[in-house]
């Protein structure tokens, strides 16, 4: 699939999206438009698509209904996981959408968190897949970036072989560079938050 590489122009949510790899890190911190971006990946993908929310730090049902103001098509089905020590894990279904919810301990629960994703992986095994991951930030303060760079290159490797489009969160100031830089080079496409949007980096 087409990176888009050489393009050095300015990124705006729509187009970030049409030049984008099918496995993505953003590089930047939380933005209220970020359901601007998930539309988006749901409108590319062929299909109707199911949705699946990786929340590490806010609740679920606090993201998810951030978004929702930003579908034009609501996902057909929606999984969340989220962390038991995080409240306000319940959703609303709608007659458009399908919603289950399930948790780990706690961000540092990888093993857990694997087994969270594959098995909403295999039960959309037929149908596309959108994957959003909030974030890895959360998850390298409970274990160090060892452990966190093998498990998200089995996953991201997991989702690419499951045909499922990724875009994964990070907050670049919250890390020294060498972590930043390991943790990136899992991706195929990373871009940078500015003023104008998102930028490839």
């Amino acid at each position: 699939m087409d990176s888009g590489a050489g393009n050095d122009e300015p990124a705006t949510t729509s187009s970030f999206v049409e030049q984008a790899p099918a496995n993505l890190l953003l590089l930047g911190p939380a933005v209220e438009n970020e359901g601007n971006a998930v539309s988006r990946l749901l409108e590319t993908t062929s299909g109707t698509p199911a949705l699946l929310a990786v929340s590490l730090l806010r609740p679920p049902a606090e993201v998810l209904s951030a978004w929702e103001t930003a579908w034009l098509t609501p996902p057909s089905e929606i999984a969340a996981v989220g962390c038991k020590n995080t409240a306000g894990s319940h959703v609303d279904k709608t007659p458009e959408t399908n919603f289950r919810s399930t948790s780990v301990a706690d961000p540092g629960d990888l093993t857990g968190l694997g087994i969270r994703v594959s098995e909403c992986l295999k039960a959309w095994e037929h149908r596309p897949t959108v994957v959003t991951f909030d974030s890895v930030t959360t998850m390298l303060q409970y274990a160090d970036t060892r452990r966190v760079f093998q498990f998200l290159h089995v996953l991201t490797r997991q989702l690419d072989s499951a045909g499922a489009m990724s875009v994964f969160h990070m907050d670049p100031e919250a890390h020294d560079g060498q972590t930043v830089s390991t943790i990136r080079s899992l991706f195929q496409g990373v871009y940078e938050r500015s003023e104008d949007g998102w930028e490839r980096a």
